[in-house]
């Protein structure tokens, strides 16, 4: 968050998922007064370091598939067996390389995927062992990590604090569930700092 938070101001560009142009700008920075992007930055910035590094550029698709699929043996595993971790890894092998619609699927897309599966696998781990803090700190974590790629997720502390006060009946908050909110936030107030300061 504080590396998000101290990034140059970034341009907008017409289409920044495929520009690593516009991670490049985020990195470097552009003259003052130009507009800024509100476009997510993780993509953008694995996409110029990448660039920079001529042989993850040429199997980053590659290596993200493979980050899919590890996350989806790891969260079928966690909620049952090994056994169900290789059928739900060769489930999604196959929709990925063989249902026409997802078949060379863009990388920002199974990015969010991998970053729905690394939220899903926390959210277990969270939910078996709510007395832990450190499983509250990794279910934040996940959750401000998705929202460096999209943020559809941005509600889910607040239902997760909801549930919680639902469960104890309003009469008390745990601190494990305080990094769950305080992480995501973190994560976006560093965004919308380093966006603040480009006007």
């Amino acid at each position: 968050a504080l590396i998000i938070a101290s990034l140059p101001a970034i341009e907008v560009t017409s289409s920044p998922r495929a520009n690593p142009g516009l991670g490049a700008s985020l990195l470097f920075g552009y003259p003052q007064g130009v507009e800024q992007s509100w476009y997510m930055p993780l993509y953008p910035l694995l996409l110029a370091l990448s660039d920079n590094i001529f042989f993850l550029r040429d199997i980053l698709p590659q290596l993200v598939v493979a980050l899919v699929l590890l996350l989806c043996f790891t969260l079928g595993s966690l909620l049952d067996s090994a056994p169900c971790g290789l059928i739900s890894t060769a489930l999604a092998a196959y929709f990925l390389y063989h249902v026409p619609t997802l078949h060379g699927a863009r990388i920002d897309l199974l990015l969010l995927g991998a970053a729905y599966l690394f939220v899903a696998i926390a959210l277990v781990h969270y939910v078996r062992d709510r007395s832990s803090f450190w499983a509250g700190c990794g279910l934040g974590f996940a959750i401000a990590a998705s929202l460096y790629v999209k943020s559809p997720l941005f509600l889910l502390p607040a239902l997760l604090l909801f549930l919680h006060l639902f469960r104890t009946r309003f009469k008390r908050i745990s601190v494990n569930i305080l990094p769950v909110l305080l992480l995501p936030l973190l994560a976006w107030a560093a965004w919308f700092y380093m966006n603040y300061r480009a006007y």
